[in-house]
């Protein structure tokens, strides 16, 4: 079993708290950094290329699962992700 592979299978069989942490928060950064009036900081900037490559992975991920139709995986990878981007995204601009 590839790294990859046990990392989803974590994912996957953790409890909904971890899930929210490590599937939700790296979207929700990606996407605080382009709302307007914001200081951008060495912090910020660090953090939101680290959740950039994070969130690429995971949707790398969730495409790839679509592809082999693992639904489970799919859901945690990519729909909810795209959920909080969609969330962010409304109350940031709103």
């Amino acid at each position: 079993m590839s790294l990859v592979q046990k990392y989803i299978k974590l994912i996957n069989d953790s409890s909904i708290h971890v899930t929210g942490l490590v599937l939700l928060l790296p979207p929700a950064i990606v996407v605080y950094l382009f709302f307007p009036n914001i200081e951008y900081t060495h912090w910020l900037i660090a953090s939101g290329v680290i959740c950039t490559v994070v969130f690429s992975v995971h949707t790398v991920i969730g495409i790839y699962a679509l592809i082999k139709k693992e639904f489970e995986t799919v859901l945690n990878f990519l729909l909810l992700p795209a959920g909080m981007v969609c969330f962010v995204t409304y109350l940031g601009f709103k």
